[in-house]
């Protein structure tokens, strides 16, 4: 009985050596041969897309194929643009997507959400290529059958909205985009501008009737004389019945001059400046506007700093979320809201060590927020901003 029972184990050790050594890839190799295996699949079908004809006649001479890559390229080519029509250079950006993500060097959020974009595009183009474009093949097998019924249905400015409502759901659930929003405060942003280039107009016109105004009642007061019924002013030395001799000049009082002696003291300045008196201030015409800012751009790019802020504390093992977030001119305080059972200090001892992860030039944690079961996180951002008056 002992012996058969070692020999029951010698069998056992023989059939998990054999499972076990007859794996010659670990998983992260598999992965990485994967991921380089489709990025390579996506620059093929995008060099077979290629027009020979960029290069000239010399490409006509080293292409006789009519395709960068010989024929099995033409093939792919041809399948392509029979599957979505003009929209083709897509499926090679979807492959590309794929293959990062294979080999691990995307996240998994971000492939999720880069392919979504992409497979929607892939539907939503041919679509808008077969409205718009009457060639046959603008849209390919997709664009004919899903966007000819649409035409046929709502017409063509229908179908137009249709699409255009896709793209725009597709920007704002994988992006997180709203193009609308963005043409919406473009468009406040130059109204904005041009009543503020109305009102210096208006400014300048007003200046220059008042400096208009002022020149002519000067002309006329220099032409009437002074209030005193007479076309010329009186003259002081022949009244008194002489006359200056020749080559010497009058006295000051002759000339009606105050002497320095006569001339008040300059006044001392207050000591308060809100006792000085005058005219009204600048109008805030007169300054240049600044230049408007892409606050959708910093959103997006703050939105990714967070995200890789939560990905980089989940490297230190603290779990956590993003409860919100205050941005400044130059930086942005993030909330993170540790899971629980995670404690605070965790957190506060990684200032240094975010840093280095994130490449960011200092990071400061403010553990917790007052007034909030959150532990503040303040970020430089990426780009700083000018803080305009």
């Amino acid at each position: 009985m002992a012996r058969a029972s070692g020999k029951k184990g010698k069998g056992r050790k023989r059939k998990s050596a054999r499972k076990g050594g007859g794996r010659l890839l670990t998983r992260e190799q598999e992965r990485d041969i994967l991921g380089v295996c489709l990025l390579v699949l996506a620059a093929f079908l995008l060099l077979s897309l290629v027009p020979v004809t960029w290069f000239g006649d010399r490409g006509i001479a080293w292409f006789p194929s009519g395709t960068l890559v010989g024929v099995l390229g033409g093939a792919a080519q041809g399948l392509q643009r029979a599957l979505v029509g003009g929209a083709a250079p897509l499926v090679p950006g979807l492959l590309v997507v794929a293959g990062l993500w294979a080999g691990e060097w995307m996240s998994r959020e971000r492939a999720i959400r880069f392919s979504i974009l992409l497979g929607g595009l892939l539907v939503v183009v041919p679509v808008l290529l077969e409205i718009w474009i009457s060639t046959a093949s603008a849209g390919g097998w997709i664009g004919s059958r899903l966007g000819g019924p649409l035409s046929q249905a709502v017409g063509w400015l229908g179908a137009t909205l249709v699409a255009a409502s896709a793209l725009v759901a597709l920007s704002v659930g994988t992006l997180g985009w709203n193009p609308l929003r963005t043409l919406a405060g473009g468009i406040a942003r130059g109204g904005e501008a041009a009543r503020e280039a109305a009102a210096r107009v208006a400014a300048l016109k007003r200046e220059q009737e008042e400096a208009r105004r002022a020149e002519t009642a000067l002309v006329q007061e220099e032409w009437t004389g002074p209030e005193t019924g007479e076309d010329e002013p009186p003259d002081p030395a022949a009244e008194m019945g002489t006359t200056p001799e020749e080559g010497t000049a009058p006295d000051a009082a002759d000339r009606g001059e105050a002497k320095p002696s006569d001339t008040p003291e300059s006044l001392p300045d207050p000591a308060d400046a809100r006792d000085l008196t005058g005219g009204e201030l600048p109008p805030g015409e007169i300054l240049t506007p600044g230049d408007a800012a892409d606050r959708a751009d910093m959103a997006r790019q703050l939105d990714g700093l967070g995200e890789i802020l939560v990905e980089k504390l989940r490297t230190f093992n603290v779990e956590c979320t993003l409860g919100g977030r205050t941005t400044g001119p130059m930086v942005t305080q993030f909330e993170v809201v540790p899971a629980p059972g995670v404690k605070v200090n965790r957190i506060a001892n990684l200032d240094a060590d975010l840093a280095l992860a994130m490449r960011a030039p200092s990071i400061r944690i403010v553990a917790p927020i007052p007034g909030k079961g959150a532990v503040g996180v303040e970020i430089p951002n990426p780009v700083p901003e000018i803080v305009q008056l």
